[in-house]
This record gives C-alpha cells, structure tokens and sequence, in this order.
C-alpha cells in the first residue's frame, strides 16, 4: 500500500509556498505515491531561433565561465535582464548583437506539463490541464525536472533550478559520447530522464546526476586531446 507521507508532505509544501505567494494550489492532482517513488516533470520547449543563430550563441557562450554566471544572473527577479546583460558584459560579449540575434520573443511555445512518477517498477504520468499543446518534433528542448532535487519556492530560484538542469543536459551529450565535457557543464545534478539510470548502477559513470556526492573524473582519460575543451 502506498504511504500516506507523500500526501502530507504535499499538503505541508503547498502550506509553505502558500506563504510567498497566497493563493497556490496544486496544479493538478496525482494519486498516492510512495516515498521510494521517482518522480520528475516533463515540459517541451521550443525557441524562435534558427539552426544557424543557435549555433552562433553556442560559441559565443562557449567561453569559460559564462554560463556560470548566467546561471547566477538567472535568479536575478525583477533586474533579470540587466544582470544577465551584466554577466555577458563581463566576459566582453556584444550583448546588443546577441539582443538582435536572439529578438524580442526567445520563447516560441510550450507544451503540456507532465508529472511522471515511476515506483513498483511501472511508469505513470498525469497531465496538467490547460499547460500546452504538444510540441512534437518541433520542439528544441524538454524540461525534466526531478522533484526531490528541485524543490524551489520562489521563481527566481526555479529560473535558476532550470538554467542548471539544461546545462546538465548539455553534460549528458557529451558522457553520452564517451568524451569529457566542457568545464562550464561539468556540474552534478540531473539531466535527461534516459541518463539518470546509466551512472552509479552501471558502475562506469561518476555520479553525475547527483550533486549530494563526489565526482573523481569527468572522462579526460577517454577523451582525445583534440576534444578536450
């Protein structure tokens, strides 16, 4: 029988996010799920920009450091576009070039929510109501979110969570290669859903997906010299 603590747990987190922003309820409901559960959320993402601009951000941006300070910058609140200015101004990037580039509406669309949980072997998911249309293959990115490393109350802080999750997707691509990954995605935390199983149980990966543990290699010693970056 599924614990009764997950609910109750819910109930005393949706009390505490009810004192920063009155009026919060769950976004959809979900039956019992046991403490042992995994549970993440799922969310597709598409951008206005091309093939040939994203490839030109992504070596603009590939320099070390920035997306260190992007990722801080992004829990900036209300002055979050000056301070992710700031951060591209700090490491001598053209911050009007990367304006025109990117224009005024970088977020395309967004598809449907989905809460995932998986326990007893078997995988479920619910969809929130009213959160998107799906994307299919038009989508440039999907959001998955595991709920016990993400337990963000405040928007700044989720901005933040969401920044470091996709920089820990860029890591899997590369683990995924074989090959050790930029310094500036060489950071723990969770990334594709499909990867999570692949690190400590196999016995080959670091624990990559978990920032409570240690890491002793990022794959340099697999990684051909012209590679490295």
């Amino acid at each position: 029988m599924a614990s009764s603590t997950p609910s109750r747990n819910r109930d005393a987190y949706y009390q505490q996010l009810n004192h920063y922003q009155l009026g919060t309820e769950p976004v959809v409901e979900t039956p019992e799920i046991s403490d042992s559960a995994l549970i993440w959320l799922d969310q597709d993402i598409s951008v206005s920009l091309g093939e040939e601009t994203t490839a030109q951000l992504n070596e603009t941006l590939s320099s070390h450091g920035v997306l260190d300070a992007l990722e801080e910058s992004s829990a900036g609140g209300e002055d979050l576009q000056r301070s992710v200015q700031q951060a591209l101004t700090d490491h001598d990037i053209d911050t009007a070039s990367v304006g025109d580039a990117i224009g005024t509406t970088l977020l395309e669309a967004v598809g449907p929510l989905e809460i995932n949980y998986r326990q007893g072997g078997q995988t479920s998911s619910t969809t929130a109501p009213g959160t998107g249309s799906p994307l299919g293959e038009t989508a440039d990115a999907r959001l998955q979110l595991f709920a016990d490393l993400y337990e963000e109350t405040t928007p700044e802080g989720f901005q933040r969570a969401v920044v470091h999750h996709l920089r820990c997707q860029i890591r899997d691509c590369y683990v995924r290669c074989g090959i050790a990954p930029p310094e500036d995605v060489r950071i723990q935390g969770p990334g594709f859903y499909e990867n999570v199983s692949w690190y400590e149980p196999l016995g080959f990966y670091e624990p990559y997906n978990d920032p409570r543990q240690t890491v002793d290699t990022w794959l340099e010693e697999h990684t051909p010299d012209d590679l490295l970056v």
